[in-house]
């Protein structure tokens, strides 16, 4: 019973530091290079298809925009 377990402890050990060994080196690695955020979580399909298409620009000249015209305001005088 004692070796089987002491298999176990040493075995789990040696696991334990290579995935901390791993684990820290990609680590640095990102620190000292880190990589670009990645497009697709924040973004679904639709949207990335509705963005992919191109806007139709309309060609030609713009419709006149009509102005009212400006309201006439009485002559008030301020006592100053």
């Amino acid at each position: 019973m004692r070796t089987s377990m002491a298999y176990f402890a040493g075995a789990g050990t040696v696991i334990v530091a290579i995935v901390a060994g791993l684990g820290g080196g990609l680590l640095i690695a990102n620190v000292v290079n880190p990589q670009p955020a990645k497009q697709g979580i924040e973004t679904s399909l639709m949207e990335r298809r509705k963005a992919s298409e191109p806007v139709p620009v309309k060609v030609g000249p713009s419709e006149p925009v009509q102005y009212l015209a400006a309201p006439s305001l009485p002559n008030a005088e301020f006592a100053g």
